[in-house]
């Protein structure tokens, strides 16, 4: 079948890190086959091990809502919910996937274990993403704030928290914020590009209040 063809050839471009391509496939196999679970499935699968854990855990729970009988879905969904230290989410499908499976010893396991799941700086950061892109800034900020709680030379999330400041409009913050980014990883091409928009803002305003 053509789906199939799509989903091998989008964990073939995943395996070789090309995720756009990656990304293209999946999306295409689902098209040819909004019906079928399986390409949801390894979407699903694709998503979390590039730790896009939010995107993954609704295309899992479209997979079971449209084929409750899958079991995988659901043990992916458990590592995924895992992965984002979110205990209650992987205690919460533990006790439906045994529900459903009442004999299946991995949702056992999981929801033994899910008490001692604590969320990983790249859970926080990744949670501080998703806020980004939801539009709540304030939300993204403590996000940021607790991942480097737990990491505290985490450049990204100093970056994230400069890219939210700078969304408010916040200049100050968002420099403060991007040159504590760039010097934690002075590679980093998005922080660096955050931090001159930052600055060139800032000069901008600067300039407007003079003129007033």
């Amino acid at each position: 079948m053509l789906f199939r063809s799509e989903i091998n050839r989008g964990i073939v471009a995943g395996a070789l890190k090309n995720a756009a391509i990656a990304e293209q496939h999946f999306q295409r196999a689902i098209e040819l086959a909004p019906t079928e679970t399986d390409p949801k499935y390894y979407y699903g699968r694709w998503l979390n091990e590039n730790a896009h854990y939010a995107e993954a855990a609704d295309v899992l729970r479209a997979a079971i809502a449209q084929n409750p009988s899958y079991l995988d879905a659901y043990h992916l969904l458990m590592q995924d919910y895992s992965d984002d230290g979110d205990s209650d989410a992987v205690r919460s499908v533990a006790q439906m996937t045994l529900a459903r499976f009442p004999s299946d010893s991995a949702a056992q396991t999981w929801l033994t274990g899910a008490t001692a799941i604590r969320p990983t700086p790249e859970s926080w950061l990744n949670k501080s993403l998703v806020f980004y892109k939801a539009g709540k800034f304030n939300e993204c900020i403590e996000a940021a704030k607790k991942a480097l709680e737990l990491r505290p030379d985490y450049s990204d999330a100093w970056n994230n928290i400069g890219a939210a400041y700078n969304a408010r409009k916040m200049w100050d913050q968002g420099i403060e914020a991007g040159e504590k980014a760039v010097q934690q990883n002075p590679n980093s091409e998005l922080a660096k590009n955050n931090l001159a928009w930052a600055k060139l803002n800032k000069a901008k305003t600067t300039k407007m209040e003079v003129r007033r």
